[in-house]
């Protein structure tokens, strides 16, 4: 599922820039299955956060959001191992 067009350009960029970081960095065996649902919470949280607070908010995101998904990510790591 892709961004609308509609969206305002910090969502778009945002969800963009989070898609290839979490296809490029994680490991196929995280983003197989839990790829697609990640991106759309985080699509989701962008838009609830630029509802409430407009760019700062969806900026706000990426730190709490980039965090859980290498934890995530280094989880599935190490249960796969």
């Amino acid at each position: 599922m892709r961004t609308p067009p509609s969206s305002p350009w910090i969502i778009r960029l945002s969800v963009s820039v989070y898609r290839t970081l979490i296809r490029g960095l994680g490991p196929t065996s995280y983003f197989r299955p839990y790829g697609d649902l990640t991106i759309q919470l985080f699509r989701e949280c962008c838009q609830d956060a630029y509802r409430q607070r407009g760019i700062p908010g969806v900026l706000g995101l990426w730190l709490p959001s980039l965090r859980d998904a290498v934890i995530q990510m280094v989880r599935e790591v190490l249960c796969v191992r």
